[in-house]
């Protein structure tokens, strides 16, 4: 079993006797054996020194069986603001038992609530635990009076199944994904074209998505070539319920550093998701880019599926709006576009005004979109219009500011 997993935001890293011993000893041999900053609010919430301890003793008695079924520390790297710093931990109760159930739990130091990093330990643990042998069911408990934990866990894919074992807790469980399904890993840029691919997917009964993909640039800290904020894109894949991973990109990276990145991050993926050797994507009619993905997937032994391939754009873009999705313009091409367009709802009314030379859903790259809310979303996204920037004397974009819902 893997000791490291990686999150969009965080490094999982699993306790070990040694791990848990230095925890023992005191921030500063713990601070020095991660390599990373402990604040003095560690250990947080129910993870306090007993459950220390705990660990302690299952490691020594388990030994090597015991790896990884236990605490698993989560860091964030530093930043221009912070040091590399433990922000909370998560783990399982012990090994599957005999029915095939673990259970996690997670907590969040105080001063890094709110961040979405329960969130994401969550679903990296459900995930990994969902892939070892003779596990077929990951379970965790709440309080009914705890609506951010239940959020949480809703986010993570658990469905509520009532009451827990313990007096006023609910049990939450997520299971194994179907033998037999196909599973796809979505390319996700957070606009209309990706979010009808998605929804095409979910309803095919062949198909488990796995989990998302977008490609972001980390000197802007947004969706390469959308601009939208990753704060944005965190809340889109929380309102989905589906993990997401990031290909990052510096401000200006060349054709064959895009490459390297993406086949690191597809390892990765074959490491999390080791049945996953499919992505899908959300292209439309341009037979160059997707000669381009099919040849860039071929040289790493994946495929692709493309959903929405030669299907009329029209047709597309007036079944999105009825549908009741909502999404905002969030970049235009001036040379194909008025720059007017930027940061206008898509709408009937927005296709009724589209000049003939457009195509209905922006596949030559006249305007790109981020959705806010719709079938598929199990929240909608709160945002108001910000500054409009034209980059490059072409690029019209409008941006976003995200105003998440209180937990």
């Amino acid at each position: 079993m893997s000791d490291i997993l990686r999150t969009a935001q965080l490094i999982l890293m699993a306790s070990s006797p040694g791990r848990v011993r230095a925890e023992l000893t005191g921030r500063t041999a713990f601070s020095a054996l991660l390599g990373a900053h402990v604040p003095d609010s560690w250990p947080p919430g129910e993870y306090d020194r007993d459950a220390q301890h705990f660990f302690q003793e299952q490691h020594a008695a388990m030994g090597d069986a015991g790896a990884g079924w236990f605490g698993w520390y989560a860091i964030r790297d530093a930043t221009d603001d912070t040091p590399r710093t433990v922000v909370a931990c998560g783990g399982y109760f012990g090994p599957p038992g005999d029915d095939g159930a673990v259970e996690i739990g997670y907590s969040v130091c105080p001063e890094w609530t709110g961040r979405g990093f329960a969130t994401e330990i969550a679903q990296a643990l459900a995930a990994h635990a969902l892939q070892r042998p003779g596990v077929t069911l990951v379970q965790a408990h709440t309080s009914p009076d705890n609506p951010a934990s239940i959020a949480v866990l809703e986010r993570s894919g658990f469905a509520n199944t009532g009451p827990g074992v313990q007096p006023d807790t609910l049990r939450f469980v997520r299971t194994a994904p179907q033998p037999g399904r196909t599973q796809v890993i979505v390319s996700w840029s957070g606009g209309k074209d990706s979010t009808l691919m998605l929804e095409r997917l979910l309803a095919d009964p062949a198909v488990h998505v796995v989990a998302l993909l977008t490609t972001v640039s980390t000197a802007y800290d947004r969706v390469s070539i959308h601009g939208v904020r990753r704060s944005i894109l965190r809340a889109q894949a929380d309102a989905l319920q589906l993990p997401l991973h990031e290909v990052a990109l510096k401000a200006t990276s060349s054709n064959a550093q895009y490459q390297a990145a993406f086949a690191t991050v597809v390892r990765s993926l074959e490491q999390r998701y080791p049945d996953a050797r499919t992505m899908a994507f959300g292209d439309l009619f341009l037979a160059d880019v997707r000669q381009y993905r099919e040849r860039m997937l071929g040289e790493l032994g994946w495929t692709g599926r493309y959903p929405l391939w030669l299907e009329p754009t029209r047709a597309l873009a007036e079944y999105f709006v009825l549908r009741g999705y909502a999404a905002v313009l969030t970049c235009v091409d001036t040379t194909q576009l008025d720059a007017s367009f930027a940061g206008r709802s898509y709408d009937a009314a927005l296709l009724a005004s589209l000049p003939p030379s457009v195509d209905p859903c922006g596949e030559r790259g006249e305007f790109h979109t981020c959705v806010l809310a719709g079938p598929i979303f199990h929240a909608p996204i709160s945002v108001t219009l910000g500054e409009r920037v034209l980059r490059d004397e072409r690029f019209q974009y409008c941006d976003l500011l995200h105003f998440p819902h209180p937990a």
